[in-house]
């Protein structure tokens, strides 16, 4: 059961600096308040109470509740302080995330669409599809957030419509087609002739654009999604926060780790959030197999729990395992080269140790 982030009444915006979802249930003071609203308690994530404070940040800091260490106040590092980049949205980055953290519970596709829906194609069949397309994202030259949205856009579409093999990969090119109208702001004009050339001529002008209408259609024109590519750059800023330099190889195994995530039907079953934070959990074990790979600063940018994510991170590295073995190359041959780091050539751990799961 995935876990909902902690939402936080206005009233305690300024503890934000501070664990707060960690220390609330302990702190006699607070009055705890139960969200009752019938809407949103059918969600898959368990939204957690609204709080009230009846005193100012700062008595918090001096007078933590008995047991309480002092020191987790300063484990959480503020990643949003002293950025400059206008484009990184620091004042408002905050809400930005909470409100994808909603929209990917809305614009998830159906986690069982392959056995109630598709009658002629299976996971293995899909798994060649988006090898294909990742393949195309990189003869196109195209942003990997629109690798992401075009996937997501066919299994939305998958969701509820029967196709064959031959149909499918007019689906998948045409969503790519889709996501990059949307995403890449390059691209001024498509041009039909490279989509045509990419599917050997199958397919014409005239296909792409019904098969467009069709898809755009059924999405309801709603194309704005999160995916684990949305969350992945902070949560990595998230996870070299109080590093001396970035590590470019974390940051290119982390997203290998989430764009193999793509290939396995299985982790339709997980919200993009999650599979993003197990990326980066499972990359700090990878690289770094004798450190803890999750923190707190991770815990309260990403509102996972290393508890929370034990059975997407396990799932990640089996995932991983199995498109190693299988005809799935084109991932590992990306990121095989050397400006990836060649993170692909490492291999994967058998198992993860239990104690990485419990939370501190």
């Amino acid at each position: 059961m995935e876990t909902a982030p902690c939402m936080i009444s206005q009233t305690t915006k300024n503890l934000e600096s501070l664990s707060i979802q960690n220390i609330l249930p302990e702190v006699p003071s607070l009055q705890m308040i139960e969200l009752e609203n019938s809407t949103r308690s059918k969600l898959p994530r368990t939204i957690k109470s609204f709080v009230i404070c009846s005193k100012p940040a700062e008595w918090y800091r001096q007078n933590p509740p008995p047991g309480f260490k002092p020191l987790a106040f300063s484990k959480i590092i503020d990643i949003d302080a002293n950025v400059k980049d206008p484009l990184m949205c620091p004042d408002i980055a905050k809400d930005l995330f909470e409100n994808l953290y909603w929209l990917e519970v809305e614009k998830r596709p159906q986690r069982d669409y392959m056995e109630k829906v598709q009658k002629h194609i299976n996971p293995q069949t899909r798994a060649y599809c988006i090898d294909w397309l990742v393949d195309a994202a990189d003869k196109l030259n195209l942003f990997r957030d629109t690798l992401h949205l075009a996937v997501n856009y066919l299994d939305r579409y998958l969701s509820g419509n029967e196709v064959n093999q031959e149909t499918l990969q007019l689906v998948g090119m045409t969503c790519m087609m889709i996501a990059s109208k949307y995403q890449e702001v390059r691209q001024c004009s498509i041009d039909f002739d490279s989509y045509i050339y990419l599917t050997r001529g199958m397919f014409t002008r005239d296909d792409f654009i019904k098969m467009e209408s069709h898809i755009l259609s059924y999405l309801n024109y709603d194309v704005t999604t999160p995916t684990a590519w949305s969350f992945l750059e902070r949560f990595m800023r998230a996870a070299q926060a109080g590093k001396k330099s970035p590590s470019q190889h974390l940051e290119c195994m982390a997203s290998y780790l989430v764009e193999l995530s793509l290939l396995s039907h299985r982790m339709l079953q997980f919200l993009p959030s999650m599979v993003a934070a197990s990326a980066v959990f499972l990359a700090q074990h990878i690289l770094f197999p004798g450190e803890q790979p999750w923190n707190a600063t991770l815990q309260h940018y990403t509102h996972y729990k290393p508890s929370d994510l034990r059975r997407c991170v396990l799932a990640l590295n089996e995932s991983c395992y199995e498109s190693c073995s299988c005809n799935l190359p084109t991932i590992r041959f990306k990121y095989s080269q050397p400006i990836y780091h060649s993170v692909a050539l490492k291999g994967f751990p058998v198992t993860v140790p239990s104690n990485f799961f419990e939370n501190f």
